[in-house]
């Protein structure tokens, strides 16, 4: 039910932040003529390493636009969460369930999206376990790493759109989800495909995989409605002929990401399904 209960958290965080929102001046909604757009990121890595893998595309961008770029990084999740709600970022690349809610509260629009690139998640077992399937892990203890949008996120939320409640309890690392399940302290754990087959041959073959999400869209970077149309379309351009050059392929092939293509809001609908929305 975690979705549900934060739709009250919405209500009342954005009948305080959006005030602060509409202060806003003229200079700030033409973003990208006078000020740095500002772009977010969710902590997933180190911020040197962070900054240092954007840092090629938001130089192309600056040099194709002419728009000044400044990169903002959250060290914690709740950070990150409370400035993109506030508005404050003029581009964010987010998860699709953030996406959503950022969308729906505040506003923000898909700008693009990665290529081809679709997100799955896994629920994982003791190999000996005698659980076979999700229905038996009702009222047990459901393990999953923090910063892991499949593993975590897309798992518990299938698990609640079937009905099935768990004792949730989270850790670090994904190797540290599957871990917990080996060491019998969860009874199962979310995961990922890439996280699992990576794992070496002789924990993995401690595990067993009892269910795989259905896939769905990858991370979107959105853009607040205040930037306009013009600051916008600038952008996307760039975005989009960032894959033919030299460090746009580097970009892409050092992190393992599709070329970004342009995004529209209907890409998430098995999300917005999920959410009940």
């Amino acid at each position: 039910m975690f979705y549900k209960c934060l739709h009250v958290f919405f209500v009342l965080f954005f009948s305080v932040s959006l005030l602060g929102a509409a202060e806003k001046t003229d200079t700030e909604n033409t973003a990208g003529y006078t000020d740095a757009l500002l772009l977010g990121l969710s902590p997933q890595q180190s911020g040197e390493e962070t900054a240092s893998h954007w840092q090629p595309f938001i130089n192309y961008i600056q040099k194709q636009t002419n728009y000044p770029f400044s990169l903002s990084l959250s060290f914690e999740q709740s950070t990150f969460e409370n400035r993109l709600y506030s508005g404050k970022f003029d581009l964010a690349y987010v998860n699709p369930v953030l996406f959503i809610q950022a969308n729906k509260y505040v506003g923000y629009v898909p700008l693009a999206r990665e290529d081809k690139k679709t997100l799955q998640a896994i629920i994982v077992v003791a190999k000996a376990s005698q659980y076979d399937s999700i229905t038996d892990l009702m009222d047990l203890r459901f393990v999953v790493p923090q910063n892991n949008f499949e593993a975590n996120i897309l798992s518990r939320l299938n698990l609640q759109a079937k009905g099935l409640p768990v004792l949730n309890s989270f850790v670090a690392t994904q190797t540290d989800a599957y871990a917990n399940v080996i060491n019998g302290k969860a009874d199962a754990a979310g995961g990922d495909l890439k996280s699992f087959n990576n794992l070496p041959k002789e924990t993995r073959e401690q595990l067993r995989v009892i269910w795989t999400s259905e896939k769905v869209m990858p991370y979107v970077l959105m853009v607040h409605p205040r930037v306009n149309a013009t600051v916008k379309d600038r952008v996307l351009e760039a975005i989009l002929g960032f894959k033919d050059t030299p460090e746009g392929a580097e970009f892409y092939k050092t992190f393992g990401m599709q070329p970004f293509v342009k995004a529209k809001s209907n890409d998430w609908k098995d999300i917005r399904r999920l959410m009940g929305q």
